[in-house]
């Protein structure tokens, strides 16, 4: 079932399943302590980047240019500020923190759409005078 959704809605659904699986607000809140602290700093980049890789391949990403990074630092943010969301809220069933999920997938969609209208800027510098004269010899 997870494939007929669009992919916004399965990295919003695989989110929610995984930070779904803590199910203790004060765990969490001890490991981003530990994980807060400047010598565990790359290391908690490298969890949060394994987290957003793992969605993407469970989602059938198979990209392997800039997108591969760009896509998994996206969700790396959307998942981050999911999660700290997810520990102080307080609402029934924490619907609260998936509809903040929703609007940070929003927000993410918004910049691809932002992304397409900003032409290329290598393309376009090499049309300066003074460029071509570099890049034809």
């Amino acid at each position: 079932e997870l494939n007929s959704l669009p992919i916004r809605k399965r990295a919003a659904y695989l989110v929610q399943q995984h930070i779904e699986l803590y199910n203790n607000n004060e765990l969490v809140i001890n490991i981003m302590t530990f994980l807060s602290k400047p010598n565990n700093i790359i290391y908690a980049n490298k969890l949060l980047f394994r987290v957003a890789d793992l969605i993407w391949g469970i989602i059938g990403d198979k990209s392997t240019d800039f997108n591969f990074y760009s896509k998994r630092t996206l969700l790396s943010y959307v998942y981050k500020t999911t999660l700290l969301y997810w520990v102080n809220d307080e609402s029934e069933n924490k619907q609260e923190t998936w509809l903040f999920l929703e609007r940070r997938i929003n927000d993410v969609m918004k910049l691809g759409k932002i992304k397409q209208n900003i032409p290329n800027p290598i393309k376009d510098i090499k049309k300066l005078p003074f460029i071509r004269l570099i890049f034809n010899h």
